[in-house]
């Protein structure tokens, strides 16, 4: 009973100390609250311990950098980080298609194709700066969209982020099997599903990544072939300040020869390559701090 009361001040602690950054998003104009939340996380960030993890994930990318190369990276990755926070508190309140000044659009017509032949659809993308921008205007065009996310730990925080999340994507719908049966149900329904593809999942299914095999999701692979619906890649990248560029892709094409295993394994493959295709782009918008690759991996590279 102790242990729980005192989960639930921490909990409560973390939730008042994360106050601030929204009084701030509030307070200050758009612009204005992403250039605070790169200075802020670009000057704390590059010292924080979990940069060990990003430096290990950097040399199983791109080798040994540079010293002043890798700092550098890391350092944009802070703040575009620290950027994309922010910015999240003010995006439900921004029509994207009202800024040309703002966002550069590509691949509408993929979204467009998915709205007039009135059919269910998967959408991927991954943790490039800032993600939510891709799902926030596929809603705005009409989408009936849900997105699958996970849920914070944090009740008090998870009740408040839930809440602005919901304003960019109105159904959420929790990562594991608790929310494969309404994934299904969405779909079924003629709906609209987008999740991040590019985090650990620990049941996963091996597939390379960078060159290395990782432990990966493969349910948008499995439900795209179960139910034949479009799987379309999209990413948002920031092009500097508060200047973006939307790029939705090509639905992925959707193997059919083979057992459906291998099907799965190939399709999950391609959606892979595009994730990577992405960091390569824009090394310095990915999120290089989360453990991606079995620990056999990341003993390898320290060796």
């Amino acid at each position: 009973m102790l242990k729980r009361y005192l989960k639930l001040f921490l909990d409560l602690l973390g939730f008042i100390a994360f106050q601030p950054i929204l009084l701030v998003s509030f307070i200050l104009p758009f612009k204005g609250s992403s250039w605070v939340g790169g200075w802020f996380f670009g000057g704390v960030g590059p010292y924080l311990k979990v940069n060990t993890i990003a430096r290990r994930n950097l040399k199983l990318v791109f080798g040994t950098l540079d010293p002043m190369d890798e700092r550098h990276l890391l350092k944009s990755m802070w703040q575009n980080l620290g950027r994309t926070l922010f910015e999240c508190i003010k995006l439900p309140t921004i029509t994207i298609l009202d800024h040309p000044d703002m966002f550069e659009i590509e691949g509408l017509e993929h979204l467009e194709h998915l709205l007039h032949h009135q059919q269910p659809g998967l959408l991927f993308s991954a943790h490039l700066r800032t993600w939510e921008m891709g799902t926030h205007l596929a809603h705005q065009q009409g989408l009936k969209l849900a997105q699958v996310t996970r849920f914070l730990n944090n009740p008090f925080l998870r009740w408040q982020i839930n809440g602005f999340h919901r304003r960019i994507a109105p159904t959420l719908i929790p990562k594991g099997p608790q929310g494969a049966k309404q994934i299904i149900q969405f779909l079924k329904a003629g709906g609209h599903v987008s999740m991040l593809a590019d985090q650990k999942l620990n049941d996963g299914m091996m597939v390379p990544l960078f060159g290395h095999e990782a432990m990966t999701a493969p349910a948008w692979a499995r439900m795209a072939l179960k139910y034949n619906c479009p799987l379309v890649p999209f990413y948002a990248v920031r092009m500097g300040g508060t200047k973006f560029k939307i790029v939705y892709e090509a639905p992925l094409t959707l193997p059919q020869d083979g057992e459906l295993t291998t099907r799965v394994y190939q399709l999950t493959k391609l959606m892979n390559e595009r994730i990577e295709a992405w960091v390569r782009a824009y090394p310095e918008q990915w999120f290089w701090i989360h453990k991606r690759f079995p620990k056999n991996v990341y003993q390898e590279v320290e060796q």
